[in-house]
């Protein structure tokens, strides 16, 4: 079960302090140990220990100068836009951070309704128009979902490229030949690495399916629609019985292939006993002329 630290969202609430315009950019980012210059906004024990570390980043001319590459990995940036007090057109040119021109509707983002505002999603940025006051619980909602969203289409990429390898080994797992042998030592690693993305899955499975974090129930109901929103758990499922094929593709591979090393083995050393019975045999007749 993943378990989260109870404080962990206090040191967020100097978000609302962060600066004393209408917006505010920050960088959400997940290490092991604290950065110099960053806070603490969550604590995440599974499948590792990872803390998300919050970091505002400067913005001199909002959002022109913060176009740029997405972040790597679960890491993004989330531009803060407070509804009470944002100029006319504060809400389009968030979009259109977001969603620069030309993005191609699979990576566009999602968008939510919030009570007085709405957030929108993607991999690598995250908008959040709402008041200044909610900032700090929708941020720790984002990082949450974030975070297992990474890890999941982590799995589902890696799974995936293994799909043509598996294919390939389909066959040892009904019929086995003697050249097949080589390949035992790759079987083997393919099968301890099915087994850890399968340990993975289950370290994740939890907190993939709810939020672990103590948050508000506004934050809480906000990361269980965007898991809602992203199809995750359709998605677990899905990986669940991909993993299924892959460890029973496996299983049998290495069953098949270690019985036909057993088999080998007793084989030859059948021959060798009636090579030795053979001898014994032509000693005993030599014996008996030689008498």
């Amino acid at each position: 079960m993943t378990k989260l630290s109870t404080t962990a969202v206090l040191p967020v609430l100097s978000i609302v302090n962060a600066s004393e315009l209408a917006y505010s950019l920050f960088r959400v980012s997940f290490q092991t140990v604290p950065v110099l210059g960053s806070r603490v906004l969550l604590t995440i024990s599974a499948p590792e220990s990872r803390l998300a570390l919050l970091e505002e980043r400067p913005v001199s001319e909002w959002p022109e100068s913060t176009l740029g590459e997405l972040p790597f990995g679960p890491d993004f940036d989330c531009l803060c836009v407070d509804a009470s007090r944002a100029e006319p057109n504060a809400a389009a040119r968030a979009e259109a951070w977001i969603d620069p021109v030309g993005t191609t509707v699979a990576s566009r983002s999602v968008r939510l309704k919030l009570t007085d505002g709405w957030v929108r999603v993607k991999q690598g940025r995250a908008v959040v128009f709402a008041s200044k006051k909610e900032w700090d619980a929708i941020a720790a909602a984002l990082a949450d979902f974030c975070f297992y969203d990474f890890e999941l289409r982590k799995l589902e990429r890696d799974i995936a490229a293994e799909w043509p390898r598996a294919e390939a080994d389909l066959p040892l797992a009904s019929d086995v030949a003697s050249e097949d042998l080589r390949k035992f030592g790759e079987i083997s690693a393919m099968t301890r690495s099915v087994l850890a993305r399968r340990i993975r899955l289950a370290k994740l499975e939890r907190p993939l399916l709810k939020c672990q974090t103590p948050l508000p129930d506004a934050a809480r109901k906000l990361a269980a629609r965007l898991r809602v929103k992203f199809d995750v758990e359709d998605r677990a499922e899905t990986l669940d019985g991909q993993i299924e094929v892959y460890e029973y593709i496996y299983e049998m591979a290495n069953q098949r292939m270690s019985e036909y090393k057993n088999f080998r083995r007793e084989y030859l050393l059948e021959i060798l006993i009636v090579i030795l019975l053979a001898g014994e045999l032509v000693f005993m007749v030599l014996e008996f002329f030689r008498k």
